[in-house]
C-alpha cells in the first residue's frame, strides 16, 4: 500500500519538489520513506512513487547532550488509519531512552506536533525494529529484551525480558503471516533455531 501525500502534512512541514542531495535513508512503512538530509540535518517523509515529499519540524522536546543516539520510525496505524513519525532518543547524560511522535495527518484537522511519550528506565543504545499493526516491536542486541510501543494510543511501553533458558546467541524480528516473530539461534552453537510468534 502507497500513501499520497497530497493534503497531509506534519506540524509545520511544506511540501518540496524534490530530494536533496546528501540525504541518508532513515526506514521505510508502505512505500513512504523517512531521509535525513546529511549536511541540515532536517527530515523527509518522501513518496518515491508520487514524487511528493514533505519536511519535519524539529523534534523541540529532544533532549539532546554531545553523546546521544537517535532512532527514527515511520510506523502505519490500522485504527486509525494513520502515519506516525517515532523519534526513539538515548540520553547518555540522564541514563535513559525516551520516545517522541508526530502524526502525520491531513491539513485541515492537522494541529499535532511532536509529543514526549515516555521515558524508557533501561539503557538501549542499538536496536532492530519492525512494526505490525500499529507496534513498534524493537530487539535491543545479545540477551537484552524486547521493547514494544502501541503507536496507537501512544502510551504503552512493554518490555519483554528473556530468562536463562531463552538466551540467544543471534535474534532476528521479522513479521509472519502479519504478526511479529522472533527467531532465535541458542549461544552454544547448534544449527537449530526457536521461532516464537
Amino acid at each position: 500500500m502507497f500513501m499520497d501525500l497530497k493534503g497531509l502534512e506534519s506540524d509545520s512541514a511544506h511540501q518540496i519538489d524534490s530530494l536533496p542531495d546528501n540525504f541518508e535513508v532513515q526506514c521505510q512503512c508502505n512505500g513512504l520513506i523517512l531521509v535525513k538530509e546529511t549536511c541540515s540535518g532536517i527530515y523527509y517523509v518522501t513518496n518515491p512513487t508520487t514524487k511528493e515529499t514533505i519536511s519535519l519540524p524539529s523534534c523541540k522536546h529532544r533532549c539532546l547532550q554531545y553523546m546521544t543516539e537517535v532512532r527514527w520510525d515511520i510506523v502505519y496505524v490500522p485504527s486509525t488509519k494513520t502515519y506516525k513519525v517515532v523519534e526513539f532518543a538515548y540520553d547518555f547524560e540522564l541514563k535513559s531512552s525516551a520516545l517522541h511522535i508526530q502524526t502525520l495527518c491531513a491539513l485541515s484537522t492537522c494541529s499535532d506536533s511532536w509529543r514526549p511519550i515516555k521515558n524508557i528506565n533501561s539503557i538501549l543504545s542499538y536496536y532492530t525494529r519492525i512494526s505490525v499493526n500499529g507496534i513498534l516491536y524493537m530487539e535491543t542486541g545479545e540477551n537484552e529484551p524486547i521493547v514494544s510501543f502501541d503507536v496507537g494510543d501512544e502510551t504503552t511501553v512493554r518490555v519483554f525480558r528473556f530468562t536463562v533458558e531463552n538466551y540467544y546467541h543471534s535474534k532476528w524480528l521479522i513479521k509472519m503471516d502479519g504478526l511479529p516473530a522472533l527467531i532465535g539461534r541458542p549461544c552454544w552453537g547448534s544449527a537449530e533455531y526457536d521461532v516464537w510468534i
